[in-house]
């Protein structure tokens, strides 16, 4: 029998307690990824890995994710969230404590695949549970601005963790992470606003069959897919961005401090977002984050004078990272009629993200990062020609729609 998507009069997922333990599976699960850079120069400095070993070990974890959303594609409607929930999250702070204790590359990569599958599964999860409620754009901020918060913590403590315990330092502190997740997990709701389906529920529930649900598929995939390009860019420079603290003239200790600080901006982006929503439209917000963005990648390669022009650049570029986040996604639920376009999105995420780091780690040398924040700023500029196009394609689609009634 398929579980109620409601509790009494109210849809289970707008619930406040169900919304706090959506939010906590979500951002534990997807809380690696922030914190990449530090994991990164744990790894580079304390274990004797090539650079391109390093750069593997960073998309391990991104890969594994990739693969929970493609999976998830499958199972979102299906499975009970709630039992889903607590066994991923228990797994994965597993993960994360068995990391600790591993020194050797081949072992170390296939546990951090396997936390990355378990984290991204925990981010569908999550991120489908949010979108799925009554007021999906304001949950949308609530979660970028719960990571950031989350992230400038952790960029805080996580120095000390690595100083006193190196790579084995940092994982723990990510296990330490993941246990509210598996606390949470026991509040989440059962199902989303459609009930859990059968084989063949999602075509009857969206009442697509044939060649229309075809170009339904191939439109959200069109949608989501600025996501990708968006955050190859955003994983290709932010692996080194840590790195690139230290080679102007910081402390491991202060590039910490720095980047906790730097996700102030990442809140504030998400706010701004929140409070703009669509008043200038969704395709300017992007224009403005494009320009911002190619200055901030400008003064890291080519005017790294020092801590002050690192400080300054971080912060307006870790803003444009959560500023259009919630555009880009908009336009992917408009556009959905499959039910599914939370979780293909986190795929174009987990993609990306996966891609970004190994990608970019063919063009770097131990001290020259020009080459990845170059890649960065391609990959930005495609973004936003995609979005572009995705804002031509509602609109034909409207019209249509509109000449049909």
């Amino acid at each position: 029998m398929a579980d109620s998507a409601f509790s009494g009069d109210t849809l289970e997922v707008d619930r406040k307690v169900s919304i706090v333990a959506a939010l906590f599976v979500f951002v534990m699960g997807s809380i690696s990824f922030p914190l990449l850079p530090m994991v990164v120069g744990a790894v580079t400095d304390h274990l004797d890995f090539s650079t391109r070993e390093v750069g593997l070990m960073a998309s391990a974890d991104m890969f594994g994710m990739f693969l929970a959303a493609i999976a998830a594609i499958y199972w979102i409607r299906r499975a009970n969230w709630r039992r889903l929930a607590i066994a991923l999250a228990l797994c994965l702070c597993l993960c994360h404590v068995v990391s600790s204790q591993l020194q050797h590359f081949a072992p170390l990569l296939v546990v951090r695949l396997l936390a990355g599958f378990c984290g991204g599964s925990m981010m569908a999860l999550g991120g489908t549970a949010l979108t799925d409620g009554s007021r999906p754009e304001r949950n949308t901020a609530l979660f970028i601005g719960m990571q950031m918060a989350v992230a400038s913590a952790g960029f805080l403590v996580m120095p000390r963790f690595i100083e006193g315990y190196g790579v084995a330092g940092a994982y723990r502190f990510l296990a330490a992470l993941a246990v509210p997740a598996v606390i949470a997990a026991f509040w989440m709701p059962k199902a989303g606003r459609w009930p859990r389906e059968s084989e063949e529920g999602s075509v009857a529930k969206s009442g697509l069959t044939g060649s229309a649900l075809t170009r339904a598929v191939l439109v959200v995939l069109f949608a989501t897919l600025p996501a990708f390009w968006f955050h190859v860019a955003y994983a290709a420079s932010w692996a080194y961005i840590e790195r690139l603290g230290v080679a102007s003239g910081m402390s491991v200790e202060a590039v910490g401090q720095t980047l906790s600080l730097s996700f102030l901006a990442g809140i504030g982006g998400s706010v701004v977002a929140w409070l703009l929503s669509d008043r200038i439209g969704r395709l300017w917000p992007c224009v403005i984050t494009l320009a911002l963005q190619l200055a901030s990648l400008g003064v890291l390669a080519f005017y790294l004078t020092g801590p002050t022009a690192y400080v300054l650049a971080l912060m307006v570029y870790v803003f444009c990272i959560t500023f259009p986040f919630p555009y880009l996604l908009a336009f992917a639920i408009e556009m959905d009629r499959t039910g599914r376009a939370a979780v293909l999105f986190l795929l174009m995420v987990k993609a990306g993200i996966a891609i970004g780091p190994f990608f970019a780690s063919n063009f770097v040398s131990k001290t020259d990062f020009t080459l990845p924040l170059l890649i960065a700023a391609i990959f930005y500029s495609v973004c936003l020609v995609n979005m572009w196009g995705v804002g031509l394609l509602n609109r034909a689609i409207s019209r249509d729609a509109a000449a049909k009634a």
